[in-house]
């Protein structure tokens, strides 16, 4: 494919192409300018990922498909047009794209998708075109630079996150949208009941939930980074996700006392009957959960620096996932014997390589640690592998890699699969050193998107019968180029 490059670095597709296949132009050197005809009706994802070289790309009226990453972290892009034929596109499709700053969006799709302008923090030039319905979570989100967006009657559906962390941004709402308004720098549902977003929160220390609001979204809060207290009304029914742990100046959450759905105390905010704990906002080093607590939520223990000790009551039975995330100063966690429900991202964020040990009492009827893995009690599920290291040997007898398994283990470049594995999911998604995996004729099913973001495999080498597993290359970015049948 670097025969198809000139001199200077431009890549015209011939007018015969119909399909750029998945992966066919990943990081390809020196690419600096690409030309694509109107021939090609669809690319498929990951096309032109990684090129960070690239500068231009002319796309003709005619391409109607864009898979989910086309042009992914492709960092030297300034400016894109997309032609009206542009009918579907995926996820991500600029994402990363640190350096673009003007884009003519299709007038032919109906959504702005899925992460679309994800960390695009120059992009300050987008206009909304009028067919736009939806526009879809993360869309914008990080993208500092964007000041103002225009929103007309039209748009039906935006995500909680579509402008996550987008402090400079001022929403216009067209005064006939039925579904959305705004008030001040308060993004709310046209009824009042739903809060989906603060912009220009920086300045705020203190902020009283309006007394009609029912909703609560997860990203609200996002802009506001010198948080110090919240006071939520009776009003509020929902609390989605965890809206308060990424306020790391957060020390009080006031719940009114005629609240039907949560309550508080000096430490942390629960449901009514506190038999789930949704953040402790408490900057104590040690920290103890009280007993009737039955359920850790996600991210209800996150982004505690202070905290060192932490005492889990035997009450508890289910740990959500991201629960600890970014909590990297706790030193011990110990499972107890009634916990039940456990997920690969449970513990994720905690530095369990040198700072924080992991235990399960040895009762447990459901769970069992052994060199730092996280398995079921029997030990044919791999639900995680806990450390960070670089060579792993999966033990006899696992027959499941799970879901995240072995999310985001950045420094992992071996694993070895054993021939008693059957089922894959998930689980190398975010291993950025793995270069190559083997797995074994008895594997016999491969999640569709088992390598995604594991951007630097270069060989997936599979001991079965060509397409005898479906779904190749299985999310890897590099595409089926990379996968070899070896029988």
């Amino acid at each position: 494919m670097g025969s198809l490059i000139d001199e200077t670095g431009t890549l015209i597709l011939p007018s015969i192409v119909e399909k750029i296949e998945e992966g066919a132009f990943y990081k390809i050197p020196n690419l600096r300018r690409l030309i694509i005809p109107g021939t090609v009706k669809e690319i498929a994802s990951n096309a032109f990922r990684g090129n960070t070289t690239l500068e231009e790309v002319i796309m003709e009226e005619g391409v109607e498909i864009l898979g989910s990453n086309v042009f992914q972290s492709c960092t030297a892009l300034t400016k894109v047009e997309l032609p009206d034929s542009v009918i579907q596109m995926g996820s991500g499709t600029f994402m990363y794209c640190s350096n673009l700053q003007e884009v003519k969006f299709s007038s032919g799709m109906k959504s702005i998708p899925l992460s679309t302008f994800w960390s695009c923090s120059k992009l300050s030039d987008f206009e909304i075109p009028i067919n736009i319905t939806s526009i879809e979570g993360g869309a914008f989100a990080y993208c500092y630079n964007l000041d103002i967006l225009n929103i007309s009657d039209k748009v039906t559906s935006i995500s909680t996150s579509s402008f996550r962390n987008c402090n400079n941004l001022t929403l216009q709402i067209s005064g006939n949208n039925p579904n959305y308004k705004m008030e001040g720098d308060t993004l709310l549902t046209k009824d009042g009941t739903k809060l989906l977003q603060i912009f220009r929160g920086s300045n705020i220390t203190e902020y009283s939930i309006p007394e009609e609001v029912k909703s609560i979204e997860s990203t609200v809060f996002s802009n506001c980074t010198n948080l110090e207290k919240i006071i939520i009304p009776a009003s509020v029914e929902s609390i989605s996700g965890n809206p308060f742990y990424p306020l790391k100046n957060l020390s009080l959450i006031e719940v009114s006392s005629d609240n039907p759905k949560y309550s508080s105390d000096e430490g942390a905010i629960y449901n009514k009957d506190k038999t789930e704990l949704i953040y402790c906002f408490s900057k104590e080093s040690k920290y103890t959960v009280k007993e009737g607590v039955k359920t850790l939520k996600s991210y209800s223990l996150a982004n505690k620096s202070n905290l060192e000790e932490i005492i889990l009551s035997e009450s508890i039975k289910k740990i959500e996932v991201h629960c600890f995330n970014g909590s990297k100063n706790l030193k011990s966690i110990e499972i107890g014997i009634n916990v039940n429900s456990l997920d690969a991202l449970s513990f994720y964020g905690l530095d369990t390589t040198n700072v924080t040990k992991i235990t399960i009492d040895e009762n447990n009827p459901y769970y069992i640690i052994e060199n730092n893995m996280l398995l079921n009690k029997d030990k044919t599920l791999l639900i995680d592998v806990l450390s960070n290291i670089e060579e792993i040997i999966i033990p006899e007898g696992v027959k499941e890699i799970g879901v995240s398994a072995f999310h985001y283990n950045m420094n992992l470049k071996k694993v070895v699969i054993p021939n008693t594995v059957e089922k894959i999911g998930t689980s190398f998604n975010f291993c950025t050193s793995l270069e190559k995996i083997e797995i074994p004729s008895s594997v016999t099913s491969i999640s569709t998107n088992c390598f995604i973001h594991s951007t630097n495999i270069k060989e997936i080498i599979i001991h079965k019968e060509k397409g005898s597993i479906t779904g190749s290359p299985w999310g890897c970015v590099a595409g089926n180029k990379v996968v070899i049948w070896q029988p």
